[in-house]
């Protein structure tokens, strides 16, 4: 029964070590496509609730996505940052606060965590240029 903290002391560990090693290998040329996959997927999203009043939202989630991402590829990483940051605010309101929202919720909460994800990296990425 001890083994099992160290072990799981020791996937954590692995876990996180994992992370910092991937976190050196960022760049606007590896993180660009994974913002305009999440997009595409924002996208069908939306069309797949074509009769939801908060279709409007979530297109606009996945734009801030996209326009992210085609920044990342210009370079422009201070924009994408910010462009994340939109993306983040708007669907952080459809989870939690836009009532007609509610339906969609559960499913707009994991693009959620893929926009945060992606927007700390795109964080750490400036960091090390600096």
């Amino acid at each position: 029964m001890k083994q099992i903290p160290r072990i799981s002391a020791l996937l954590v560990t692995g876990l996180l070590a994992s992370q910092l090693g991937y976190a050196a290998d960022l760049y606007p040329g590896h993180i660009a496509p994974r913002c305009l996959e999440i997009a595409s997927q924002l996208k069908r999203f939306a069309d797949s609730n074509q009769g939801s009043v908060c279709r409007g939202d979530i297109e606009i989630a996945s734009a801030y996505v996209e326009a992210a991402g085609n920044e990342l590829y210009q370079e422009k990483n201070e924009l994408a940052l910010r462009s994340m940051t939109y993306a983040q605010h708007e669907l952080k309101e459809i989870t939690s606060t836009r009532a007609y929202c509610m339906r969609l919720a559960p499913e707009a909460k994991l693009f959620l965590a893929l926009v945060i994800t992606l927007k700390s990296e795109i964080e750490i990425m400036g960091l090390k240029a600096s």
